[in-house]
């Protein structure tokens, strides 16, 4: 009675899971497969360092095309201080660096990346900022209404801008994925359950059943 209606609710959260997955490859086909999302970056993200770092160097979660994966480093005024040398690691498909210009003067620097996923061929824009304090120990600061780096690399909303490297719809979309992932995991581990591992079950049950009566059976 117990194994009917365990593999009766089995039954009902499989016949939920399966539409759950499909309607979210449906719904979200942008979103099934995911980006080359930054990681962490050396300086990180809004930084505010005494010296003035000599190179950028960035992470993200899928090895990068390198055919189409570039950066640029540009200060307030959208003039570049990069060597125009963004190149993706050969050691490590997943790394991205750039080198900087010597002597930087304090200020805000923004980095702006564009990523190509050897994976599945998604292309990501996105930036982040660091800064280079004053001798005195003044930061920095954009002025009011000020949008460096908005048309660098291609025009468009630019992930992350300025706020950080996983912005809400990234996030999101990380989650729908690990959904979507989850459901067809699920899909899969319950038909193994249903095809195989159920029909050993009355065999363990009775093998479990015997073993407790005989625990319990009275000391003579």
């Amino acid at each position: 009675m117990r194994l009917r209606f365990l593999n009766k609710r089995i039954s009902r959260l499989v016949l939920l899971a399966v539409p759950l997955a499909i309607l979210g490859t449906l719904f979200f086909p942008a979103i099934a497969s995911a980006h080359a999302i930054l990681l962490r970056s050396d300086p990180p993200k809004d930084a505010v360092l005494t010296t003035a770092p000599g190179a950028v160097r960035m992470w993200f979660t899928e090895e990068l095309n390198p055919a189409f994966t570039t950066a640029e480093v540009i200060n307030a005024a959208n003039k570049r201080v990069d060597n125009n040398n963004a190149h993706v690691n050969p050691n490590d498909a997943t790394e991205m660096d750039i080198t900087l210009q010597r002597n930087l003067q304090p200020a805000v620097y923004i980095v702006i990346y564009r990523t190509d996923s050897a994976v599945d061929g998604h292309i990501l824009r996105g930036s982040f900022i660091f800064t280079v304090a004053n001798p005195d120990g003044t930061v920095p600061t954009l002025n009011p209404g000020a949008n460096p780096g908005a048309n660098v690399l291609g025009n468009g909303n630019l992930t992350g801008l300025y706020t950080g490297q996983i912005d809400p719809p990234t996030l999101f979309n990380l989650i729908m994925i690990t959904l979507v992932e989850l459901g067809a995991v699920f899909w899969v581990g319950a038909q193994f359950w249903l095809s195989g591992v159920s029909r050993c079950l009355p065999y363990w049950w009775c093998c479990w059943q015997m073993l407790a009566c005989w625990s319990v059976r009275p000391l003579t």
